[in-house]
């Protein structure tokens, strides 16, 4: 069986980046909610998601996409290629999906 390989680099578009400035302001207490991290410990050791999570692959112009529920309306958007975590938005569905 094979392991699954650490991230060794994360790479965050500027949706994201964005995305963390606005709930960093909304709702700073989520970057240290056990579900966030417990995602982000996940995604960055290579690790499943469990199933809670309800991680899934995205169709249409997102094809090669995950989306991932962090909370109940709150997706985290990412991609995972060769060792590299890109990270694409994380906000509410009508947020990302507009």
């Amino acid at each position: 069986m094979n392991q699954p390989l650490p991230i060794k680099e994360i790479e965050m578009a500027k949706e994201f980046k964005r995305d963390l400035v606005q709930l960093a302001k909304k709702a700073p207490h989520l970057f240290v909610h056990p579900r966030y991290l417990e995602a982000m410990h996940c995604l960055t050791n290579g690790l499943t998601l469990p199933a809670e999570y309800k991680n899934h692959p995205l169709k249409n112009n997102l094809k090669g996409y995950m989306d991932c529920h962090i909370l109940n309306d709150l997706v985290l958007i990412y991609k995972i290629e060769q060792q590299c975590l890109k990270l694409v938005r994380l906000n509410t569905h009508s947020e990302v999906f507009a």
